[in-house]
């Protein structure tokens, strides 16, 4: 891989934008990079976190624009090229059973915002700051940026961002409820490992579970979201998770779900 540094070690999966040159700027090469890494975590079966952070002083520019440029068939062409690609990494992301964790400093701007957001936990540095971008270039927005923004701050204050396109500093965020956490940004690499490493020595089928919960509620009814919590619940008992955690409880001692 040449846009992205990645490794799996037991329980977690690093993945880290390595382009700092270009500002770790979306395009179809990092987009199918970022893929492939999803797809190998996916198949792996014991990662319960992920860290996704960016070299540099940037996680993301955004997008490559220079590349959308010419005659209009291949600005479409690339366009939908380019776009499809985020949207499956976008995709990707929110059907993994781990936990994704995210570390941002300096500016996370247009589509790699979206893809930032998409993330489970999203850890800021104190000088990170977020920018949707896409109205200054005339076009509305791609990687799930409007769908994130408007779930996560509501409909009036995710129109009001988009269209002022203007840098969120990384409080303002926490607040609006885009990311998690707030760090210095010499703790930020820090936080975010050890977020990730007692993820992966938690209950890894509990805390997917608990992510599809979550993510499910917000568009099902209560009713059937009931019925989806007693299902997952069932999925666990009788498990062995399920009952270290009883045992330990009982016990009153720290559960061992993972000797790595």
């Amino acid at each position: 891989m040449k846009r992205i540094k990645f490794g799996i070690a037991g329980r977690i999966a690093r993945i880290r934008l390595d382009d700092a040159e270009r500002m770790n700027r979306l395009d179809i090469h990092l987009c199918d990079e970022l893929i492939e890494a999803f797809d190998r975590i996916a198949a792996d079966g014991r990662v319960a976190a992920v860290i996704l952070t960016a070299d540099g002083a940037n996680f993301t520019a955004g997008g490559d624009i220079a590349i959308f440029r010419g005659a209009a068939e291949e600005v479409r062409e690339g366009v939908w090229n380019t776009v499809g690609r985020a949207t499956q990494v976008v995709q990707r992301m929110r059907s993994l059973d781990a936990v994704i964790v995210a570390g941002l400093q300096g500016y996370v701007a247009g589509g790699g915002l979206g893809i930032a957001l998409a993330s489970d936990i999203v850890i800021a540095a104190d000088d990170a700051q977020l920018l949707p971008a896409h109205v200054t270039l005339g076009a509305p927005a791609d990687g799930g940026l409007s769908w994130f923004a408007t779930r996560l701050m509501g409909s009036r204050q995710a129109l009001d961002w988009m269209l002022s396109n203007r840098a969120m500093h990384a409080d303002e965020a926490l607040v609006k409820g885009l990311v998690t956490r707030v760090v210095p940004r010499d703790k930020l690499d820090d936080v975010v490992a050890g977020t990730a490493a007692r993820l992966a020595r938690g209950p890894r089928t509990a805390q997917s579970l608990i992510k599809q919960l979550v993510y499910g509620a917000e568009t099902a009814p209560l009713a059937g979201h009931l019925d989806a919590e007693r299902a997952a619940f069932m999925a666990v008992a009788g498990g062995a998770e399920f009952a270290e955690g009883v045992d330990a409880f009982v016990a009153k001692r720290s559960a061992r779900f993972s000797e790595e």
